[in-house]
């Protein structure tokens, strides 16, 4: 099928789809304005951050968090194997009483969370609402945490 085939909201939900896919946010659905931080956003490996030069609106956090190389949550994508039927309260992503994050979106059998990486890592699934997900790691994502470069370097 040629693109000029689709319809405009197909298309958008191929792009949204494929972001999803790969663990990157756009806009206020996947970014909620006051509620995002660029290290969480991944803005660091996507090279949306400069720490060699600027003043803008949170660069004290955001240096400070990157040289100590502690982030613990990062949007991350979610494959389904069971689709849930509707969002979960509050977008929360819940397992065990434990609050692993939240869910920023689903397109078809992918989404998009803000997730705690320690947590989620450590889990075959993870139930989003009424679905099941299996979070991954983008491959696009550096193999080693900024913090643990610096100390293989020594």
């Amino acid at each position: 099928m040629d693109s000029r085939e689709i319809g405009v909201s197909e298309q958008k939900g191929f792009y949204r789809y494929h972001r999803y896919n790969l663990g990157i946010g756009e806009g206020t659905q996947d970014h909620p304005p006051g509620n995002s931080l660029p290290l969480e956003c991944n803005c660091d490996y996507l090279h949306g951050i400069s720490f060699h030069k600027g003043c803008y609106i949170g660069q004290e956090l955001t240096a400070r968090t990157h040289h100590t190389g502690v982030v613990r949550k990062r949007l991350m994508p979610l494959c389904f194997s069971k689709v849930p039927s509707e969002y979960p309260k509050e977008d929360a992503i819940i397992h065990e009483t434990k609050n692993l994050g939240k869910l920023r979106g689903i397109e078809g059998d992918v989404g998009l969370g803000l997730l705690r990486i320690e947590q989620t890592s450590k889990l075959e699934q993870i139930p989003v609402g009424d679905g099941l997900a299996k979070v991954k790691k983008p491959h696009w994502w550096p193999i080693e945490a900024v913090k643990n470069k610096a100390l293989l370097q020594r």
